[in-house]
């Protein structure tokens, strides 16, 4: 087997690349940008091939032999148009010649925000069984262009006949990437605190080396195929991440602690004063993605672990106890 890595000297893709090679894969063809680090995957027992997923002669030759595709190239920041032409458009070159070249198997990296949560009632499970998110585009710019990405693949790997697996990772963090998302609390600039919203909501965490071991699984096993999949290790509630980190570090300052009623209160007005001035007041205290976001919800990861076998080499603890 042959397996073409999009995004490999990324977060997530250097990680999932030496999973691959510790469960034994082979052929392993990187996809890395003109000019960026290779991330240490040149001391690796792979090809490492440059150019861009938007180039479709680029895509071509890295395809050239290729059987499966581990496709975990995306853009995360940037204007909406700027990360849909570097996220769905670049995908949509690559399904066509994977359908050109007769690529037989896409293994693809989604993401837990396309989850419906604002359908869902206080303490509902997410699992697989959950509606996608209805208005991506009322979440914020990366929701919206992953809803459309995964759409995409399922819509062209099912006409085609490609075999598709999909994976939807919680909060992904490392050794190195603070833990700290946005779910968990947040500083608003220039601000000297620390917001709480809620703190009873749990946080989808999944380590980057969990999150990994769990591709490199369902790369060649057949029984991950047509398969989706949720990535989530552990579920702490948000004051308990606090606490946790705080056991090990200094106490954060300035927390402040607020209800989420009141900060869905707050962010209705913001929402009107930003359309009454046609856009001039920044929209980022979003109603509804705050209640997808810090409404309490059960997160489960039984799927994976019946189908793959999966179980995390490393918790949440281990990471924080090594850092002291």
């Amino acid at each position: 087997m042959s397996i073409l890595v999009t995004g490999a000297n990324g977060f997530l893709g250097s990680e999932t690349v030496k999973a691959m090679l510790g469960q034994g894969q082979t052929g392993i063809r990187c996809l890395v940008r003109e000019g960026s680090s290779t991330n240490g995957l040149e001391s690796l027992d792979v090809e490492i091939m440059r150019g861009s997923l938007n180039d479709q002669g680029v895509v071509a030759n890295a395809l050239s032999g290729v059987d499966t595709v581990v496709h975990i190239a995306a853009s995360k920041s940037g204007s909406p148009m700027g990360m849909f032409n570097e996220t769905v458009v670049s995908t949509e070159i690559l399904l066509d010649e994977m359908e050109r070249l007769g690529t037989k198997r896409l293994v693809f990296i989604s993401s837990f925000s396309l989850y419906g949560t604002s359908l869902c009632s206080k303490g509902s499970v997410v699992d697989e069984n959950t509606p996608v998110e209805p208005h991506p585009e009322w979440r914020d710019p990366y929701s919206w262009v992953k809803y459309y990405q995964e759409m995409l693949c399922v819509e062209r790997c099912n006409a085609l006949g490609i075999e598709l697996v999909i994976h939807r990772p919680g909060v992904i963090y490392s050794d190195e990437k603070d833990m700290f998302s946005p779910r968990v609390g947040f500083a608003l600039p220039g601000m000297p605190f620390f917001l709480i919203v809620g703190g009873s909501a749990k946080v989808p965490f999944v380590h980057v080396k969990n999150c990994a071991l769990a591709v490199a699984l369902s790369v060649d096993n057949p029984d991950a195929t047509g398969e989706v999949f949720n990535l989530v290790d552990e579920t702490p509630k948000q004051t308990e991440a606090i606490k946790l980190y705080e056991r090990h570090f200094p106490k954060i300052k300035n927390k402040i602690k607020i209800p989420l009623s009141l900060y869905l209160f707050g962010g209705r007005i913001a929402e009107w004063i930003h359309k009454k001035s046609g856009g001039n007041f920044p929209n980022i205290f979003s109603p509804y993605r705050a209640k997808t976001m810090y409404t309490p919800f059960e997160f489960s990861n039984e799927k994976i672990k019946n189908i793959l076998g999966w179980k995390p080499v490393i918790s949440l603890e281990q990471v924080l106890s090594s850092k002291d």
